[in-house]
């Protein structure tokens, strides 16, 4: 779906989604306020993608001065592995995506501390612009009056049925009122917004490290004292007179898709859209190998620091060089994460303003906090958040991830953009960003053409875009033919689904994730 409007724009993941940032805009909210009422709808409107007990990141930046970045994904538990009880309840569940089978973790002892609410407070707090209770008036409503899911939220739950139904509660919120209403209704998320905007969270923290407490769970109350999130510099990336601002550190994504622009550039532009993948797949491959030597073993040591200005370029463009014409060289194994359940708010206000937010819930623990009927995450049971073995993060650090909202701004305008996928949120945004600022396109044209994704010797490529534009054989590539390559004849979710607003030009939401646009009224 596209938008060209002035007045504020919304990208988001669901119709539903986008109308009510769109909402907020029009009674005079800005970027942040929309962007809180549009995630904040999601749980209603999208509620396999993410929840008020899962977590995200933001990014916030005005058309010039500092940016800030907001941090609340979730933190391990502060009991350590050698505290685990043989009783805690953390079962292994198959999920089916069609394609591929993949086993998450579930259960009360997969799930993290969460810090998503913390995030909006926080926002709200340094941003926000009307009142609280105000910007959550639309998922207070969505909550209590209930809304028809769409089609595509629907494939979402029945992919996730075996953990939705884990527990007789979970499958009849999220399972069996669905059949039978064909709606959704979260009774006891209208009682969790009226805490949150009363200042009352400490009491669904209480109820939750009850619940969740050993020895099925790993939560006390101890996870919960003085949580609070702050605002963070950013990851600031000068780009072809432009700025790309990005999460740093824990999150993963904005350091590699940085590290991969810049090498990206070194080379011509591409001429089709054969070289176009061909290039990208020698990024990607050079981008793995920095991850493998350097990268990950930096991400898991906690530190917080990472620069641009402390890589050696020049030896990694020597690098770029040689996989061009050897892409099987020292590969790395493909992960296999599924759709990835991660959904995304793009904001662009009348001034300029823009928040750009990312949230997940995993795929839900399977149960839900009693009185308040509300699924928690199961960030502990997703093994790429955890590469050292599950229950191995140290006690009260955050967790890692490759979500990465992000805003470039510079003489083309302001674009607020991010994308859910799990790790191919890094290869989609660096498509696109590449697409807008390299190859100038429209948000359109570079969310809608065909993406790919390269990770160890595997190369999957979509044959058409979400609109229908063709892609490019790729079986008699020179290079690429040597690598395992995997076919999409359509546009497909695992591309992820990149949501642009920009006011200035085509906002877009990306159709291979439902994506939808709203503009604000005048």
């Amino acid at each position: 779906m596209q938008s060209q409007a002035n007045k504020g724009v919304v990208a988001a993941g669901d119709r539903l989604t986008a109308a009510a940032g769109a909402e907020v805009l029009s009674q005079g909210g800005n970027a942040v306020d929309a962007a809180i009422a549009a995630m904040s709808t999601a749980f209603v409107a999208e509620p396999a993608l993410t929840g008020p007990l899962g977590g995200g990141f933001a990014v916030v930046a005005a058309p010039d001065g500092p940016a800030q970045a907001y941090h609340f994904f979730a933190r391990a538990p502060l009991a350590t592995s050698t505290e685990h009880s043989p009783e805690l309840d953390f079962q292994g569940l198959q999920v089916d995506f069609g394609s591929t089978q993949q086993v998450f973790h579930a259960g009360r002892g997969s799930t993290a501390v969460p810090l998503l609410l913390e995030g909006f407070k926080a926002l709200h707090r340094d941003h926000g612009q009307l009142s609280l209770k105000d910007v959550l008036s639309q998922c207070r409503m969505s909550a209590s009056h209930g809304i028809p899911l769409s089609k595509g939220q629907l494939n979402f739950i029945e992919v996730l049925t075996p953990i939705l139904s884990l527990t007789e509660q979970s499958k009849k919120i999220y399972i069996d009122d669905i059949r039978e209403y064909g709606q959704l209704s979260l009774p006891g998320l209208v009682k969790l917004i009226d805490a949150l905007t009363e200042d009352r969270l400490d009491e669904i923290y209480r109820d939750m490290s009850e619940h969740f407490s050993k020895p099925t769970g790993l939560l006390s109350p101890d996870d919960f004292q003085g949580l609070q999130v702050n605002a963070q510099p950013p990851l600031v990336v000068p780009f072809r007179d432009h700025e790309i601002i990005m999460p740093g550190l824990p999150t993963s994504a904005g350091a590699l898709i940085a590290f991969g622009l810049t090498l990206w550039l070194k080379l011509q532009r591409p001429s089709s859209l054969a070289e176009f993948h061909h290039q990208f797949a020698a990024v990607a491959a050079v981008t793995m190998d920095y991850r493998k030597q350097h990268f990950d073993q930096l991400v898991l040591s906690g530190e917080t620091h990472w620069s641009l200005d402390d890589i050696d370029i020049p030896f990694w463009s020597h690098q770029l060089q040689d996989r061009l014409s050897n892409l099987k060289a020292s590969p790395s194994p493909l992960e296999q994460d599924g759709h990835g359940s991660t959904t995304h708010v793009s904001v662009v206000d009348q001034q300029g303003f823009s928040c750009s937010m990312t949230t997940s819930n995993g795929e839900g623990c399977g149960h839900t906090i009693p009185k308040w009927d509300i699924m928690a995450n199961n960030f502990m049971g997703e093994a790429d958040l955890h590469p050292q073995g599950f229950h191995t993060s140290k006690g009260g650090q955050p967790l890692t991830s490759m979500m990465c909202p992000t805003i470039v701004r510079g003489p083309s305008g302001m674009y607020a953009l991010g994308t859910g996928g799990s790790n191919r949120i890094r290869t989609a945004l660096l498509q696109v960003i590449y697409r807008l600022l390299v190859l100038e396109e429209r948000p359109d044209e570079a969310v809608f053409t065909p993406r790919a994704h390269y990770e160890g010797t595997s190369f999957c490529y979509e044959q058409r875009g979400p609109d229908g534009t063709p892609g490019t054989d790729l079986e008699d590539h020179p290079m690429l033919r040597e690598l395992e390559l995997t076919e999409f004849p359509s546009a497909n979710m695992f591309f992820g689904g990149v949501h642009v607003a920009a006011p200035s030009t085509v906002s877009t939401g990306d159709l291979r994730r439902y994506g939808a646009v709203a503009t604000a009224s005048a």
